[in-house]
């Protein structure tokens, strides 16, 4: 039999049975030892392949973010040059708003807010205007139901999912 590690992921793929199945299936059968070293192999190259398929997009993508960036950079500099003369056009005009034909200009006054500087000082001095918020500590709940046994009343002790895991050459 030819080395495996010289051929690409289809021959693997192929080499090993696989095939592309829907998720509900219930997966190849194993069949001894040697035919689940087979299939562990694949999984190890098949990680492999996921590998590079994600350093080959973060590559690409962070090539494309620079674009992204330059590209925006210069929209939103011709954007923020017209809008500052189009805001002067309407102020100088003496008007809240005008209706054109490609669009509306508006000029509309801030909303109030409050700003505190310094929050801790903030709350100490006015409590009375400080919001509480009141919630379940469930990781109180849960150590009280494992240390006592007793699930408290209105809470369901519940288990997640099995979780199966495959660990291949990288990372055991």
């Amino acid at each position: 039999m030819s080395d495996p590690q010289s051929r690409d992921i289809d021959w693997f793929t192929e080499w090993a049975g696989v095939e592309e199945k829907e998720e509900e299936d219930a997966g190849p059968e194993i069949v001894g030892v040697e035919d689940a070293e087979r299939r562990l192999w694949v999984v190890k190259m098949l990680d492999a392949e996921a590998r590079e398929v994600e350093a080959h997009y973060q590559n690409e993508r962070e090539r494309l973010d620079t674009w992204k960036g330059c590209e925006l950079g210069k929209v939103r500099r011709q954007r923020s040059w017209l809008e500052k003369g189009l805001r002067a056009f309407l102020e100088g005009a003496g008007k809240k708003t005008m209706a054109l034909v490609n669009g509306k200009l508006s000029l509309r006054k801030g909303r109030e807010k409050v700003v505190i500087e310094d929050e801790d000082a903030f709350c100490l001095m006015y409590p009375e205007a400080v919001r509480t918020k009141v919630s379940p500590d469930k990781k109180a709940i849960l150590a009280h139901t494992k240390a006592t046994g007793e699930i408290l009343e209105g809470c369901e002790l519940v288990y997640g999912e099995t979780s199966f895991t495959i660990k291949t050459g990288e990372g055991i």
